[in-house]
């Protein structure tokens, strides 16, 4: 789960990666985020997740 402080620097990286002014090492510090975000989205959606046939 991301921290306050990392969605707020996610959030800053992403709109300087839509206008292009992002710095390389601020596109590899907002490819890191964006891999922690999506891994903890894939996470919590999968938190609930029950299919009966895998259980048998």
């Amino acid at each position: 789960m991301m921290s306050k402080g990392e969605l707020d620097r996610f959030n800053t990286l992403s709109g300087k990666a839509l206008k292009n002014t992002a710095t390389q090492n601020e596109r590899l510090e907002y490819k890191k985020l964006l891999l922690s975000w999506n891994s903890s989205m894939e996470l919590k959606s999968l938190q609930n997740f029950y299919a009966p046939e895998l259980n048998n």
